[in-house]
């Protein structure tokens, strides 16, 4: 008897398809990708550099003829082999081997940070990609909602007219304002297009069900500080570019002790050598040598260069702490800039939202005062054009402030996937099975 077993694959209770989504714009990004590569390369350039501290074995050996032909004395012909090892251990340098592997270290910590960056680069680009999708498919939604509606009245005109309670210049009036809906349903509807080939860049497909933004602002809520003061406090300490600009300081003090110890001390060196030859010069004898040497070598170029190679090290370090002020500068801006722009889209979402309910309001008596009698048809088709573009406006503006908030997170610096998070995960609840 055949028994068949089925496994069913149940996602799990704690997925959360934000933060999946978040996900995987991340791991789709090429340039999250690259950027992972180069922090591989200098974790393996850190450890290459280790080896400065290492012993180096060195083998040189040889075998030939040797045939010497003499005028007077006898012809010599013997086979010749050598065979030299050497060993060579650094003992000191006076700081100038662990300037460099603090250096190459350094570099890592520069590729990270830059590596962070461009993961909040990805996720700001991504809930950008992803908002406007929503925002897209919302006014589709409202221009043919609008585009219905004012069919129906000019199918009520042209029953009005055909009954003789109409007029010729209403139904065309009608019809116009018609025309004029599909033109805007057809824009919404290129525009949704654009904004989903995008969408599919960045997420690798076409969207399934997408997180409402009113989800994603209340994820993004809790990672807005209550003061500007605040946000530029924070952004001066988790900002990427502030962190990378300070780690290029530090390598570039690191290169300039680098720099000057290599100018100024010698190198000591231990060096061990062992030698084995065999007929060599023309004679026939095996001859073992073994040598044991300390050396101390320092060189010096007599045009004096190594001045000039201690200027540039202390130049470059003045370069990096200016350009360490300057994004400095450019971050508190930036971060003055979003916190604004973010206070401006509030104002302007909370005017849009009366608006609509305004224009609501006049259009549902519009059409109660058109049935008796007492309005225009071009009042009701006006205020049918003018909810449309209120209730578009207030959705607009309403993703306008997410997308305010994303821009503020990476501004300063906290922009990551933890923002997307809901709050009960975010504690430590639910993340995963316990």
């Amino acid at each position: 008897m055949l028994v068949f077993v089925g496994i069913v694959v149940i996602p799990p209770a704690w997925a959360d398809p934000l933060v999946q989504l978040m996900e995987k714009a991340l791991e789709l990004s090429p340039a999250v990708r690259s950027l992972e590569a180069k922090v591989a390369a200098s974790e393996e350039a850190r450890k290459k550099s280790l080896g400065e501290w290492y012993p180096t074995l060195d083998l040189d050996t040889y075998a030939g003829k040797n045939v010497q032909r003499k005028e007077s004395g006898a012809e010599t012909d013997y086979q010749v082999e050598e065979l030299k090892l050497s060993v060579n251990q650094k003992l000191w340098d006076f700081g100038t081997t662990e300037a460099e592997l603090a250096v190459a270290a350094k570099e890592v910590e520069k590729t990270r940070v830059s590596l962070a960056k461009k993961r909040q680069e990805v996720l700001l680009s991504a809930v950008k990609a992803l908002l406007d999708v929503v925002r897209s498919q919302r006014m589709v939604a409202f221009a043919k909602e609008a585009e219905d509606n004012i069919l129906k009245q000019t199918d009520l005109e042209k029953i009005r007219f055909e009954e003789g309670g109409g007029y010729s210049t209403d139904v065309l009036q009608a019809q116009s304002q018609y025309a004029g809906a599909e033109s805007r349903r057809l824009r919404a509807e290129g525009r949704l297009d654009k904004d989903l080939n995008v969408y599919r860049r960045v997420f690798g497909g076409d969207p399934e069900s997408l997180p409402a933004d009113e989800v994603i602002l209340g994820r993004l809520t809790p990672g807005i500080p209550s003061s500007l003061e605040e946000a530029r406090r924070v952004a001066q300490e988790s900002n990427r570019d502030l962190g990378s600009a300070a780690v290029g300081v530090a390598i570039a003090e690191l290169k300039r002790q680098q720099t000057f110890n290599d100018v100024v001390f010698p190198k000591i060196d231990v060096n061990l050598e062992s030698k084995r030859s065999e007929n060599l010069s023309g004679v026939a004898e095996n001859k073992t040598e073994h040598l044991a040497k300390v050396t101390l070598a320092k060189s010096f170029n007599l045009g004096l260069t190594e001045v000039n190679d201690v200027q540039e090290a202390r130049e470059n370090l003045k370069a990096a702490q200016n350009d360490l002020d300057d994004v400095r500068q450019t971050v508190d801006v930036e971060v003055r800039n979003a916190w604004q722009e973010l206070d401006t889209l509030r104002a302007i979402a909370a005017t849009t939202e009366r608006q609509a309910v305004i224009s609501r309001g006049f259009l549902d008596l519009a059409r109660k005062e058109r049935e008796l009698g007492n309005r225009s048809l071009l009042d009701v088709l006006s205020g049918e054009t003018t909810l449309t573009n209120a209730l578009s406006d207030a959705m607009s503006a309403r993703i306008d402030v997410v997308i305010g908030m994303a821009t503020l997170l990476d501004a300063m610096g906290t922009l990551d996937l933890e923002s997307f998070r809901s709050p009960e995960k975010k504690d430590g609840q639910g993340d995963s099975p316990q």
